[in-house]
């Protein structure tokens, strides 16, 4: 035996063989640059449960259900997200990725009050914000679009 648990991108994942998960991991990848999702998420489904402590699967799972014309998809996308930043609570990738789906929520609007309770659903967002300050604007480009300065906003609420 090579040992239970070999270390995967984000997390570790158990194999059978080394290269399963890079060969799972790389299908999936390639389907979702060429924006299947629909066949992302028929990959990414079983390898999750062959993977399930992996961030990146998690990460890649919110991807492919991201669909800005259903809030059902996006609150599934959020769900995926967060269990990815559970497992790596500082990668920049899902972390990027909840910012964008709590945008098309309706939870960063502008508006303080509808941004707080974003934070309250939120709290890593803020922890990730204040802990990488000097990287907020090159990180939320799509977000800062909308907003303007989010970090003057956010760093508001403690």
């Amino acid at each position: 035996n090579k040992g239970d648990l070999v270390a995967g991108f984000g997390g570790q994942a158990p194999v059978s063989t080394p290269n399963t998960y890079f060969h799972t991991y790389s299908g999936i990848m390639k389907n979702l640059m060429r924006g299947a999702s629909h066949k992302v998420l028929e990959l990414v489904e079983p390898a999750l449960k062959q993977y399930p402590n992996d961030a990146m699967m998690w990460t890649v799972r919110g991807k492919g259900l991201y669909n800005p014309d259903s809030r059902e998809a996006l609150q599934q996308a959020l769900e995926s997200l967060d269990n990815a930043l559970s497992l790596n609570p500082l990668s920049n990738d899902p972390m990027i990725m909840k910012c964008i789906v709590l945008e098309r929520l309706g939870y960063l609007t502008g508006d303080l009050i509808t941004e707080k309770k974003a934070l309250q659903h939120c709290s890593d967002t803020h922890g990730f914000l204040r802990v990488h300050s000097a990287n907020v604007d090159s990180l939320l480009i799509p977000v800062n679009e909308k907003l303007g300065n989010i970090r003057g906003r956010l760093s508001s609420f403690k």
